[in-house]
């Protein structure tokens, strides 16, 4: 589970909200379910990682609160790990103030949820509606109150017109009071009125949007017919589902939803949430679960394929595998290539510059994704096919811009040479050692991001992190490159390697993006210092005849290297913990700096 931060705050929820009007007491609405029967959802809501639990008084008139507060205990989650968020303002009984957003009520309101949810505070505490017969700084003063005694630690609100809102949030900005977070507002495929006003007014203002009703009821799951409302107990009773939908026009967004979702082989429900979860604004949809495949249905809907022409995870990673394929292709014929052309004496230089304007490509190209993300609205498949073009430029100027040197070259017929490996000398089976080890000390950058996202990065600017480690990559590698042709490569290796520690360390101990970002430019300063100079050892140490192997064989060893020490490092972030992750890489920096350090110099390395 990834966690979001909730609007401007620095409270982190889980993309989906578990909502709890479905539990409490089926004398309240014949479509609830009791305690016992609502204890499972509960228990796969909490082992799938939702922290986030919406309810509110008038649900089954307190009862859902109390079936909340016993749930989380019965399943032993910490307090501390778990964001309630509950409401107040509607008729909870006859008397004439037990309702509303008056002072009395709401002092009374929130002693009573705290009572039924058995806690001493609530993490959410939002207005249900707007209230007309209360002034709003009566109600306004009194909710900030609330926040300066620790009853409650956030403001919420829920439907109620933009302009109602905007004037909430003025009395609060203009008193100086605790202000609203969060909008829980109805917003759905079929009910899209709130992107007019209210949508673009949180966003502005930065506050969460919480989505009630995001599969509208159920009826965006696609078993209800145009003819009756529906065959499930809830379709039959529900007259506020009635009053809202079943349109004729409704039931044509139904079937362009079924239709998408079967194109795809998945529930309607997965569709309609994946919608929801990509509009702006829109945080954590608070969804309602009778039946336990509803919530795997919307757990499903947090991952979707992202590559072109991709309808499984299994295309994208053979998207991916065949990514890499093209990559190894062409890197051990460009760095062979570079050698050839390039004075030995100069080969430090020529492949700290390579390794530059390299990593200015790399820095540009996610500040590229990120302006194309925000234009295309997150498409991330529009983006991709995007990507395509740079590559196809490369192939054509190699081909047609660059002449390549008089080689001795082996006859066409002995291309394949699987005995070439013994034409290479000992001393560049070292340096291909010396590349894997260091590779083995650095799983992917992949990680890099995984760290920002942990720690409450945005996925919009994910890509950042690897404009930062290609930005310090590309001012450090020429510099470096140049260095490397006058000074000893131990010493730049061994410097190289405990860049690598220190950016480890940081990365293990970030508490923030800020951190990750730090840590993230040391990685880059590592790059920097070692990769152009493990090019040229490569090319140094090999026959001039043989540099395309050479190259290929380097490339090789590091691939399975980083394949090695990737899947060891996914395996200790799963089961251990990022900072594990990066403190083992830290480890494993500091014995190959050991291991270099102790071994005797020779006149390569």
């Amino acid at each position: 589970m990834k966690y979001v931060k909730l609007g401007q705050t620095g409270l982190r929820v889980s993309p989906l909200s578990l909502g709890c009007m479905t539990y409490g007491a089926s004398t309240w609405r014949d479509w609830v379910l009791d305690e016992e029967a609502a204890l499972p959802f509960f228990g796969r809501a909490i082992e799938a990682g939702i922290n986030f639990f919406d309810t509110a008084d008038v649900y089954s008139l307190g009862e859902s609160e109390v079936v909340l507060g016993r749930a989380l205990k019965h399943f032993g989650l910490p307090r501390e790990r778990a964001v309630i968020a509950t409401k107040v303002w509607n008729v909870m009984s006859s008397d004439c103030n037990d309702r509303g957003l008056s002072r009395k009520h709401i002092m009374q309101g929130v002693d009573a949820s705290l009572r039924r949810l058995g806690t001493d505070y609530i993490d959410l505490y939002q207005i249900h509606r707007f209230d007309p017969h209360t002034p709003v700084e009566e109600t306004c003063e009194a909710l900030n109150d609330l926040v300066r005694m620790g009853k409650v630690l956030y403001l919420g609100a829920s439907s109620m017109f933009a302009w109602q809102f905007a004037k909430l949030l003025a009395v609060q900005a203009r008193n100086g009071w605790s202000h609203f977070v969060s909008m829980q507002n109805h917003y759905n495929l079929v009910y899209r009125e709130e992107e007019r006003e209210m949508i673009p007014l949180c966003v502005s203002e930065g506050i969460a949007v919480i989505p009630w009703s995001p599969l509208a009821r159920g009826f965006l799951a696609g078993n209800r017919a145009v003819v009756k409302a529906g065959e499930t107990t809830r379709a039959k009773s529900d007259d506020f589902a009635h009053r809202l939908y079943y349109q004729a026009d409704d039931h044509k967004v139904v079937d362009a939803v079924t239709a998408v979702a079967a194109a795809r082989g998945v529930p309607n429900a997965q569709i309609a949430l994946a919608w929801l979860l990509a509009q702006p604004g829109v945080t954590a949809p608070i969804i309602g679960a009778s039946k336990l495949h509803h919530l795997d249905d919307a757990l499903a809907a947090l991952t979707k394929p992202c590559f072109p022409l991709a309808q499984t995870v299994t295309l994208v990673f053979a998207a991916r595998v065949v990514d890499r394929i093209g990559k190894g292709i062409r890197g051990a014929p460009r760095d062979a290539l570079l050698a050839e052309i390039t004075p030995p004496a100069q080969r430090g230089a020529a492949f700290g510059l390579r390794q530059s304007l390299d990593s200015v490509g790399a820095f540009i190209g996610p500040l590229l994704a990120i302006a194309l993300m925000a234009a295309f609205a997150n498409d991330v498949r529009t983006v991709l096919w995007f990507a395509s073009i740079p590559a196809a430029l490369a192939v054509a100027v190699l081909v047609f811009g660059v002449r390549e040197p008089t080689v001795e070259r082996r006859p066409l017929a002995k291309i394949i040479h699987w005995a070439a490996w013994r034409d290479l000398p000992a001393a560049y089976f070292v340096v291909v050692g010396i590349g894997a080890l260091f590779t083995l000390a650095r799983f992917s950058e992949a990680f890099l991001i995984l760290r920002g996202n942990e720690l409450g990065l945005p996925a919009l600017w994910a890509p950042l992190v690897l404009v930062v480690m290609s930005a310090v990559y590309a001012l450090v590698s020429w510099p470096a490159g140049h260095w490397s042709d006058r000074a000893s490569p131990r010493v730049i290796l061994l410097l190289g390697l405990a860049v690598l520690v220190l950016a480890d360390l940081v990365l293990a101990a970030a508490d923030s993006p800020l951190l990750v970002f730090v840590g993230t430019a040391l990685w880059g300063a590592h790059m920097g210092l070692t990769q152009g100079l493990l090019s040229k050892l490569v090319a140094d140490t090999a026959p001039a005849a043989l540099l395309g192997t050479a190259f290929g064989i380097f490339n090789l060893a590091s691939g399975v290297a980083l394949l090695l020490a990737s899947a060891i490092a996914g395996a200790i972030w799963e089961f251990v913990g990022p900072a594990a992750c990066f403190l083992a890489g830290a480890g494993f920096a500091t014995a190959a700096g050991v291991a270099l350090a102790l071994r005797r110099e020779t006149t390569t390395v």
